[in-house]
């Protein structure tokens, strides 16, 4: 007796994937966009959104500067706002686009049909598969603790090798991505070294463009993480679409 289940499989479309730039208001959005596009090449589809200029719930002059359990609780009205507009306006998928995956659970409990992940959770799985253990760079010190309870709430603990913060904050990042790399760099081959990591996350979606650079110089997988959850989101709306599978409602 077949177990599998009895879907009938559409004509593949392209999804439509909404990317929430959470972190820096409409800074990044046209870099963030062009990053994507070049990688995707329209397929699947990716706009990159952010919130209003005048967020309705919080200010966007600091936000950037708070801690991530204090700025995700400033932003979770705008994020489920975001995530609502998106279901309504027709997307497959949505990612929140911050690597402390903020909001990840609120979104998916206030959306009916939108699949949604978010950075760390589509980059700390796919490391699973491609390696034993896995290391995060981080931005700062600061964001071990929070990225640390991040791994726990996904089970992950066996798999990460270690949480290393690189010294940068995150308005840094891109101002000198030489710099920046050079940073990844000297971390990166101590979680190599010394945590024995033999893939590395970049664990900020502001480190955008420095994989493939670094994993050349690394010699290990390296994880971009803006790339990680646009594709996970992807496979996740084909999972939806051509299996399935989807999220069961809490108050089912």
């Amino acid at each position: 007796m077949s177990c599998l289940l009895n879907v009938e499989r559409k004509d593949p479309v392209s999804n439509r994937i909404m990317f929430l730039n959470i972190y820096r208001g409409r800074e990044f959005d046209e870099s963030f966009q062009r990053y994507i596009d070049s990688r995707f090449q329209g397929s699947p589809e990716v706009v990159v959104r952010s919130f209003d200029e005048e967020l309705r719930s919080s200010q966007p002059s600091y936000l950037h500067q708070l801690g991530p359990h204090r700025y995700e609780s400033l932003t979770l009205p705008d994020t489920l706002r975001m995530i609502v507009e998106s279901e309504s306006d027709g997307f497959d998928a949505a990612v929140i686009g911050c690597y402390c995956d903020p909001a990840l659970i609120e979104a998916r409990e206030v959306a009916d049909r939108l699949v949604i992940t978010a950075p760390a959770e589509a980059s700390m799985l796919l490391a699973t598969t491609m390696g034993q253990r896995f290391s995060t760079l981080v931005p700062t010190r600061e964001l071990v603790s929070p990225m640390a309870l991040t791994v726990t709430s996904y089970g992950l603990n066996e798999k990460c090798a270690s949480l290393r913060p690189i010294g940068m904050g995150v308005h840094e990042l891109q101002k000198d991505p030489q710099a920046t790399l050079a940073c990844l760099e000297q971390v990166g081959r101590q979680a190599i070294k010394e945590d024995y990591a033999d893939v590395i996350i970049l664990g900020c979606t502001d480190f955008f463009g420095m994989h493939a650079e670094l994993q050349s110089i690394l010699g290990r997988p390296v994880i971009d993480c803006v790339l990680a959850s646009v594709a996970f989101a992807d496979f996740l709306a084909d999972a939806k679409k051509n299996l399935g599978y989807g999220y069961m409602s809490v108050t089912a």
